[in-house]
């Protein structure tokens, strides 16, 4: 990153808002923790980690002037992985906004999906939903839901 780079990246953070700047930093965080588990993990207690449901207060919601929303949440996540230094695809984006909404009190629900548009193309997608909300992942519309809620564990 060149000089003229890095101050255009320190005045957009220093022009966010202090709980924006909080939220980016925490972000940051549970991006870098979610990819350190995914490197860690076998891929099977990786996925099943993200797969455990919650259970009656197992969650302890932060204090409500510090929690940031959902909407927060996600942009948060989509920009501190646009400027992270290590991959933060989709997959590290769901395990860091899992964690981290169930620290907020909150139940978030894992997809994973695929897309295969002709037999020589085939592509693979994580999101997280809240409430009906897709927190990360954009629109997964298009991929066929393998694991999510609804979908039986395979055992591992």
């Amino acid at each position: 990153m060149d000089t003229g780079q890095t101050n255009s990246a320190l005045g957009k953070f220093s022009a966010l808002s202090s709980p924006a700047r909080r939220s980016f930093i925490v972000a940051v965080f549970e991006l870098l923790l979610a990819r350190l588990r995914l490197a860690a993990l076998s891929p099977g207690k990786f996925l099943g980690s993200l797969r455990t449901p919650l259970h009656d207060g197992a969650t302890t919601p932060a204090r409500p002037s510090r929690q940031p929303d959902i909407a927060t949440v996600s942009w948060a996540l989509a920009a501190a992985a646009n400027r992270v230094p290590w991959r933060a695809d989709c997959l590290v984006q769901a395990a860091a906004a899992d964690r981290w909404l169930r620290r907020l009190g909150h139940a978030p629900q894992f997809h994973l999906g695929v897309d295969h548009p002709d037999p020589d193309d085939f592509s693979a997608h994580a999101w997280i939903v809240v409430n009906d909300t897709v927190v990360t992942g954009g629109n997964p519309d298009r991929f066929t839901l393998l694991v999510g809620p609804h979908t039986q564990p395979d055992p591992m």
